[in-house]
């Protein structure tokens, strides 16, 4: 089979030549497994390709970490791959949750454009076949109003998005009041 004919028939299910699947973690329909697997992969503890249960709904609820606003995912600071396989991040706007982004990728600290910025570490994230849907970034309130930066995902880093649906991820800046 040609190259372009094993591409053409990985694609139609999902997957997108030239990343590799099968090869990583496979993180099952979970919140706190998924949780798990980007920590893992971002201290170096684990693969950083992650392969999500497909068509798995994993819903966020709370938020994990404060970089540069609210976070419902650790933040990004190694190269990490997530194959959605059809899998969906959700913030169920419903249900009264605080409002938070999904990621934050953070900046390279030897870079000379970032150099002396805060950031947990060079950030490189690649999300494929995945949908992101009801993340919120909102500034904060007081004189001048905060930025509200990144609706599903602040980046500083690096971001490759294949086959990603973005859906109602509002980015908010905050009040400036009188």
């Amino acid at each position: 089979m040609s190259a372009v004919a094993a591409a053409s028939l990985l694609a139609g299910f999902g997957w997108a030549p030239g990343v590799a699947q099968g090869v990583g973690q496979v993180v099952p329909c979970s919140t706190s497994a998924l949780l798990t697997a980007i920590s893992d992969a971002d201290n170096g503890s684990a693969p950083g390709t992650l392969n999500l249960a497909r068509g798995c709904k994993y819903e966020l609820t709370a938020i994990d970490n404060y970089w540069y606003g609210p976070n419902g995912l650790p933040p990004i600071s190694t190269t990490i791959a997530i194959n959605g396989n059809g899998a969906a991040l959700v913030r169920d706007v419903s249900a009264n949750l605080p409002p938070f982004r999904f990621f934050f990728v953070g900046a390279d600290p030897s870079s000379p454009a970032t150099a002396g910025w805060s950031t947990p570490g060079a950030g490189v994230l690649t999300l494929n076949n995945l949908t992101l849907a009801g993340g919120v970034a909102r500034g904060g309130d007081g004189s001048g109003g905060g930025l509200g930066a990144g609706g599903a995902i602040f980046s500083q880093g690096t971001v490759t998005l294949t086959d990603v649906t973005l859906t109602a991820n509002p980015a908010r800046g905050g009040d400036g009041g009188p």
